[in-house]
């Protein structure tokens, strides 16, 4: 057996048919996919030569994040203009595999820095790992949820 191929499999039979990666497919208390974990999880896929999964993966972020556009909005509205957010300005960390929040929102603390490039999620916002969801894609633009640096 194959420690490396044998995790690979592991995770993509784990992987939801929506893209997301479920944290315990087999256990009811976390049929439930976080943010964070999952970007790591995207990065080792990607990193594997498994691009389709990781692929999947993003694909579901932006629906997810889509699925959340105005507060999105708002809270990029408030970073923008040096405002600090409350709790519940904040992005959920949990959510179901077909994207819908359940609870858990991200309210401080500092996540892991992968180092990967940035992922367009529409014309508007980008997502960089170690700096989260930005506006305009450039320079000044506000962060959202994520850790410091990259």
């Amino acid at each position: 057996m194959n420690l490396h191929t044998s995790s690979l499999d592991i995770i993509r039979a784990a992987q939801a048919p929506s893209g997301a990666y479920v944290a315990g497919p087999t256990f009811s208390q976390y049929q439930y996919a976080w943010l964070r974990d999952g970007a790591w999880t995207a990065y080792g896929m990607d990193c594997a030569g498994q691009h389709d999964s990781a692929r999947a993966f993003y694909t579901w972020v932006g629906r997810t994040l889509e699925g959340q556009r105005g507060r999105v909005d708002r809270l990029l509205d408030k970073l923008e203009r040096g405002i600090a957010p409350a709790g519940d300005d904040y992005l959920p960390t949990r959510v179901t595999p077909d994207g819908a929040a359940a609870g858990q929102a991200h309210v401080g603390g500092q996540a892991p820095q992968p180092r990967a490039r940035t992922v367009p999620l529409d014309g508007r916002h980008s997502v960089r790992a170690g700096r989260g969801v930005r506006r305009g894609g450039g320079a000044g633009g506000g962060v959202a949820g994520g850790p410091a640096g990259a």
